[in-house]
């Protein structure tokens, strides 16, 4: 039997170690990256989207996010990783929403020539550009656990998954405005 210090103590350390096995999953994740890209195959990038909206209808409802999507190509490339990409983004939306406001968010698209160019808008508490570099890299963190849950590597995840694809990411943003993440898919799929 515990005192009450004791069991402060067993409480903080089993938060601990509920952290450490995330980020150990994280991190394998993360490792995973160079191995598992699949061949490409065709999809429609709609019926993805919608996939990715249903795994997040907890969070949405939660947050009373107002998504709204471009029209959505067929393409030849992974939809696996497309699906994950677009799944990070959309819950970081989500997750990083300014208080007493509802999260609005918007997935656009855009045909360049040489490749398809994916957009995730959002009008959430926005990123310093002091910081646009940072938050790409692995356990980067620009807030605390207890302002916003995670692990600090899903944008890093992003990067390396469209690296992996032969796109690229990149996003504009103000504080208290929003953000735009960007990504390209080359329409040869690597």
């Amino acid at each position: 039997v515990f005192d009450e210090t004791g069991k402060e103590y067993l409480n903080i350390l089993m938060a601990a170690s509920t952290r450490m096995q995330q980020m150990i999953s994280a991190l394998l994740d993360y490792a995973r990256l160079d191995y598992e890209l699949t061949k490409p195959e065709a999809f429609d990038c709609g019926v993805e989207l919608q996939r990715v909206i249903e795994n997040l209808k907890q969070p949405i409802e939660q947050s009373g996010a107002q998504i709204t999507t471009a029209s959505m190509p067929t393409i030849t490339h992974h939809a696996a990783q497309f699906a994950r990409l677009m799944q990070n983004l959309i819950g970081n939306a989500i997750k990083y929403h300014r208080e007493n406001l509802t999260p609005q968010i918007h997935i656009g698209f855009e045909d360049v020539g040489y490749a398809w160019q994916f957009s995730v808008q959002d009008n959430g508490i926005g990123i310093d550009n002091d910081y646009y570099k940072k938050i790409f890299e692995p356990f980067k963190r620009l807030h605390t656990q207890q302002q916003f849950e995670g692990t600090g590597i899903g944008l890093a995840m992003c990067k390396k998954t469209v690296e992996r694809m032969g796109g690229k990411l990149w996003l504009t943003s103000k504080p208290n405005e929003g953000s735009i993440f960007y990504f390209t898919l080359l329409k040869k799929a690597a």
